[in-house]
């Protein structure tokens, strides 16, 4: 039991981390950081000698403001014990997370999800998409690398209409707006 315990506490750590996109869309508040993890599902598997750990049926992960939905949640460690690669599946797998106090969640899906640790990549494939407030970037597959902050879109090689799509809402500014209304 208190290896079970010590596990879901890494595993669930090792996850946020994961999820946590160092692009300003997808920050993490710092706190969140702080919070207790809680992971729930149908089933959980741990196989020390495999290092790995499966989550199965309606998998929930709830730190702080972060929260990622999926049918499995498989995580691999090395030998260490350290995770090096996160895999979450649904259709679509799914996350949210607020950067800053006050702004909008942000919103993260894929069939899958995908973190290299040791990369710093992470992955969306298949309907992967990135969304913040009205602001969205889809494609077959979006790749974050949380260190350099580099994002990179890729269409469906397959079909030839595939594109990436990217929609940048205008940003009104509270102060012009107040000036143009008091000016009529």
């Amino acid at each position: 039991m208190r290896q079970t315990s010590r596990c879901s506490r890494l595993i669930g750590s090792l996850c946020l981390s994961a999820l946590m996109l160092a692009s300003t869309a997808v920050q993490a508040l710092p706190e969140d950081k702080e919070q207790p993890i809680n992971i729930a599902a149908d089933s959980a598997e741990l196989d020390d000698g495999k290092r790995t750990a499966i989550y199965t049926g309606a998998v929930k992960l709830v730190q702080g403001t972060l929260e990622l939905e999926a049918d499995k949640l498989t995580l691999y460690a090395d030998d260490k014990g350290d995770i090096n690669r996160i895999v979450a599946t649904g259709k679509p797998a799914h996350f949210q997370q607020q950067h800053q106090a006050g702004a909008p969640l942000t919103h993260g899906y894929g069939l899958t999800i995908e973190f290299e640790v040791l990369k710093d990549l992470l992955t969306l494939t298949e309907q992967a998409k990135l969304v913040r407030a009205s602001d969205t970037f889809t494609g077959q597959q979006i790749k974050v690398n949380t260190n350099s902050n580099v994002i990179r879109a890729f269409s469906d090689e397959s079909k030839p209409s595939s594109r990436v799509e990217m929609v940048i809402q205008p940003r009104s500014d509270k102060k012009d707006n107040s000036k143009e209304d008091n000016a009529q």
